[in-house]
C-alpha cells in the first residue's frame, strides 16, 4: 500500500514539475517575442526621430541678425508669428474650456465614482 502511495506522490510531483517548467517555456517565448516586438518598435521610432531631424537641419530656423533686412518682411513674418501664436492660444482655450466646464459641475470624487461605475 505504501507503495502505491508513494508512486502516486512521485507522479504528481513529476507532473507539477513538467506543469511548471511548461510555464516558465511559455513566459520565456513570450518574453522573447515582447522584446522583439519592442526593438522593432524602437528602430521605428529611431527611424522617425532620424527623419525629423533630417528635417530640422534641411530647414533650420533663421537666427542671423536682421538689421539691414527689409521692415515689411520682418513685419509679415513677426505678424505670421503672431497670428500662430493667437491660434495655438485660441486652440487651448477651448480644449480647456470643456475641462473649466467639468470641473464646475461636479467634485473629483463625483467624477472618480462615475468613472468606475462607468
Amino acid at each position: 500500500m505504501w507503495g502505491w502511495i508513494w508512486t502516486s506522490l512521485a507522479v504528481a510531483a513529476v507532473l507539477f514539475l513538467a506543469w511548471l517548467a511548461w510555464r516558465v517555456v511559455r513566459s520565456v517565448i513570450a518574453l522573447v517575442r515582447g522584446a522583439g516586438q519592442a526593438g522593432r518598435v524602437a528602430g521605428e521610432a529611431a527611424e522617425r526621430v532620424g527623419q525629423a531631424a533630417a528635417a530640422a537641419q534641411a530647414d533650420p530656423p533663421r537666427v542671423t541678425a536682421t538689421w539691414h533686412d527689409d521692415p515689411a518682411v520682418l513685419r509679415a513674418r513677426r505678424d505670421a508669428m503672431r497670428r500662430a501664436r493667437w491660434e495655438r492660444r485660441g486652440q487651448r482655450r477651448r480644449a480647456q474650456a470643456e475641462v473649466w466646464r467639468t470641473w464646475s459641475r461636479s467634485t473629483w470624487l463625483e467624477r472618480r465614482q462615475a468613472q468606475r461605475r462607468g
